[in-house]
């Protein structure tokens, strides 16, 4: 089915041409009298374009950026441990 291979091959289309192959494709699922052959291409055609669209959608991504400096945290913890230290034997000489 030629809409299929434009959907595969992402020839280009405006939206009323998208419109019609969509509108199209559907009536010939929905006919009972369309052969099986035809739904099943009709069908394939639809999850072609579908899955086009669901390519040219943004993605979604989720990033964290952590910029930690774990050596000056260590040194920084250092000094207030020692401070802390200097504090409780201060206040133990008292």
């Amino acid at each position: 089915m030629q809409i299929q291979t434009a959907a595969n091959n992402r020839w280009p289309m405006t939206m009323d041409q998208r419109n019609a192959a969509v509108d199209r494709l559907l009536q010939i699922i929905s006919d009972p009298k369309s052969n099986g052959r035809l739904v099943v291409s009709a069908t394939k055609a639809l999850a072609a374009m579908d899955k086009l669209n669901l390519d040219e959608q943004p993605r979604q991504t989720h990033s964290l950026n952590l910029n930690l400096n774990v050596g000056d945290r260590k040194s920084e913890l250092a000094k207030r441990i020692e401070s802390l230290k200097g504090s409780l034997s201060d206040s133990a000489s008292d």
